[in-house]
Formats: C-alpha cells, structure tokens, sequence
C-alpha cells in the first residue's frame, strides 16, 4: 500500500502565514497616500497579470492545469506579503537614497507603489515557476518562492544602488533574474529530461494558456510605466513603445513560427510565448526616447530570437545540458531579457542629451552616457549572477524536500489535488466522482 501523504506542507504553510501575520503587526504601517489616482490603474493591471496572465499562461499542460492555476495563485498570494517586508528591509540596509529611509529602518511603510513593487516580486517567482512547472512539489515551490524574496531583494537593490542603471519595465531586475533563477533550481533538480507523454497540451487547454497570453499582452503597457507616476512624459513614451514593440512582436511571431516548422505551419507555444518578448526586450529602454520605430525594430528582433529559442535552444539546453525548462522561460524572459540590456547599453549613448534627465548619474555630471552603457551591461552581469548562485542554492534547499520521485507523478494534478473526472483512490483504483447533488 502506497504510503499516506503527509501533511508538512500544510503545517509549513500556516506557521508561515502566521509569522507574517506577526511580523506585519510589528513592523508594518501605512505609508504615503500621494499619487493613488496616478498609479492605481496601473497597479491594477499589473496585479490581474500576475493572478489572471501569468496563471492561465502556464495552463497548458493537459493533466496540470490545477496545479499551474492553483500555485500561481498560491504563490503570488504567499510573495506580495513576504516581498512587502524583505523589499523595504533589504532596501533600508543597502540603498542610501533618501527616500528609502524612516526614524525606524525596521518599520515598513505601505502605499500602492509598495504594492506594485510587491508584484514585481511576484513576476520574478511565477518566471521561475515556470521553468520548473509540473516537477516540483507544492511544499517545494512554496519554500522556492519564499527563498527567492530574499535573493531578489538583494539583487535588485545592488543593482540599483551601484550601478544606478534605468530599467523602469524590470527586464534586468525582474525577468532576466527570475528566468535564469528557474534554470539553475531545475539544473540542480533534474528530475524531467527528453520526452514526456504528459509534457503536452489539448486544444482546451492551448486556448486557456491563450486567454493568459491575451491579458498578459493587453496590459504589459502598465508593468513596463508602472513605476512612473508622476512623470507625465516618461510614463507616455514607456506605454507607446511598450504598444508598438508588442504590436511588431505578435506580426514578427506568425512570420518566423512557420518557417521553423517542416511543414510551415504555426505552433501555440510560440504564439503563447514569443508574442510576449517583445514587451521584455523593450521593458529596460520603454521610457527613453528611442522613437516608435526603435520600439517596432525591438519587438521584431525579440520576437525571431524567441521563436529560433523555442525551435533550437530549449531542445539543445535539455539534451546536452541536461537543463530541463518546462515553459520555456528562457525563450520568453531570460533571453529577450539580455536583449533588452543590450538595447538600452546602445540606446543610452545613441540617445544623448536627449535621455540624459532618465539616468541619475548623467543628469547630474557625474559620468558619460557611454559609461551608462556600460553599467546597464553590468547589471545584466550582478543579476545573471545572483540568479544562478541564489537558484543553485535554492535548488540544493528543496532538493531535500518532499518532492516528486515517481516519474509517473510529473506533470499531474493527481498526486496533490481531486480531480473530478479521474480520481485515485488510496487503494489505487480509478472511479469516477459522482456530483455532490446526484440522487
């Protein structure tokens, strides 16, 4: 007989709400209310693309689509709580900025913009979720995503206090770290390689992962100019660039997708996935003046090395690297990424005194917009890097937990939910559920 599940996550999962329960009672209170109007149309879209986008995205998978919806509810729900606190801590001790300081450094003040960035968190787990998705347990993405809060925060506020890069759509900070993060967790995993009878969609399921591709596209616009209330033309430039690079993306997407198949016809993953890099590649230079035409030229260029990454680069990293990525994160996020740090290494000295009031250090004297290029390559460099320590590290962590050993388990809701249709029984026999009000 098959042993019982045991409860851990369950009992892991409650402490730490609890303890989160505690720590926001101590040192959590509200922060400014300035610019709510400004932001919290845009923080509302960003949040439907975590729990709504990023959620039926990952949905096609035929026998895990409760687990993709249900864990990225989870885990957002888990991260824009714990991020809230790690965020502003780690800020507090790293970043020296004015603004990122109060009487108190323990004390964490929350308003919209505290939310958002919360969210933005929530964007680096889901992408790592996604290299991963279907091969690891509950109990193991829930301390996963617990873990990586932390190395975010630090990333992200080394970044941003050393090297004082723009990046206002998180390309570098967020996507680029939380796709290579996943890499190197599912290296140190490798619990799934090669072929799978279960790593595969229906049409059903397909169109559900299309309905997260639709919201995530129609609102990226938000995530890319979230961040800038309050700077009318700024916010402006980010949401047409974001527009066009999208727009080109989706056209570029349905050119290349066929050409890479025998039979010239149109793959879903791509046209799930790919459609969407465009969005990443143009998220570190969205607010600069690179002219519509340079967001449409980005969004084409981000959209071929997508496709040509789900065609050529996935099956190369599974079979040689034993590097198994089950959305194809790297496709989506992780190289459009590294593009978008090139993009904005050229766009920073092409763009001149034009651009210079969106760099920190330009707009006061105190270095070159060529050295500005530079340190947004750099940062590119300190977020690869703490991705792949930090997922290393991480991935050694849950490897000791309660994890998914049984080849038949992966990429099934089987073994962690009741499914209606199919349910297994202790005894292993298969029935199928009658409805709650049958007669």
């Amino acid at each position: 007989m098959a042993a019982l599940p045991k409860p851990t996550f369950s009992i892991c999962l409650f402490l730490f709400q609890i303890l989160l329960l505690a720590l926001f009672a101590k040192y959590a209170e509200y922060g400014s209310v300035e610019k709510v109007n400004s932001i919290y149309p845009q923080f509302q879209d960003v949040h439907v693309m975590m729990f709504f986008g990023f959620g039926f995205l990952m949905c096609f998978l035929k026998k895990y689509g409760f687990g993709s919806i249900t864990y990225n509810f989870l885990l957002s729900a888990v991260v824009i709580q714990w991020a809230t606190l790690m965020n502003s801590w780690v800020k507090h001790r790293i970043m020296k900025e004015e603004g990122h300081l109060t009487r108190d450094p323990n004390v964490v003040q929350i308003n919209i913009l505290t939310l958002m960035t919360s969210d933005f968190t929530a964007a680096a787990v889901l992408i790592t979720m996604g290299a991963v998705l279907g091969k690891a347990s509950r109990l193991q993405l829930f301390i996963l995503a617990v873990v990586e809060c932390i190395f975010f925060a630090i990333s992200e506020a080394v970044i941003l206090e050393f090297l004082h890069i723009s990046d206002v759509g998180g390309s570098i900070v967020v996507h680029l770290f939380g796709a290579y993060f996943g890499l190197a967790v599912s290296a140190v995993l490798q619990n799934s390689g090669g072929e799978h009878p279960k790593e595969s969609s229906t049409k059903n399921s397909d169109l559900f992962s299309m309905a997260g591709t639709i919201f995530l596209w129609m609102y990226w616009p938000s995530f890319n100019s979230g961040t800038l209330a309050g700077d009318d033309a700024a916010q402006s430039r980010a949401v047409i660039n974001t527009y066009f690079a999208l727009a080109s993306c989706v056209v570029t997407t349905l050119v290349f997708s066929p050409i890479v198949d025998k039979r010239y016809r149109s793959n879903m993953v791509h046209i799930q996935n790919a459609t969407l890099a465009g969005g990443v590649a143009v998220g570190t230079s969205a607010d600069l003046m690179i002219q519509p035409w340079g967001a449409i030229l980005i969004g084409m260029i981000a959209a071929i090395f997508s496709v040509l990454g789900y065609a050529y680069v996935t099956p190369f990293l599974s079979s040689k690297l034993k590097i198994h990525d089950t959305c194809g994160v790297h496709n989506l996020h992780g190289m459009p990424a590294v593009l978008a740090a090139i993009f904005s290494a050229i766009a920073a000295p092409a763009i001149g005194e034009e651009g210079k009031m969106q760099y920190a250090k330009t707009r006061t004297g105190e270095w070159s917009f060529e050295k500005q290029g530079g340190f947004q390559i750099a940062a590119a460099f300190v977020a690869l890097a703490f991705a792949i320590v930090g997922g290393v590290i991480t991935g050694l962590i849950i490897k000791q937990l309660d994890g998914i050993d049984n080849e038949d388990d992966l990429y099934d809701d089987q073994r962690e939910f009741i499914v209606p249709d199919d349910d297994i029984e202790a005894n292993g026999n298969v029935h199928e559920m009658k409805p709650t009000n049958a007669s």
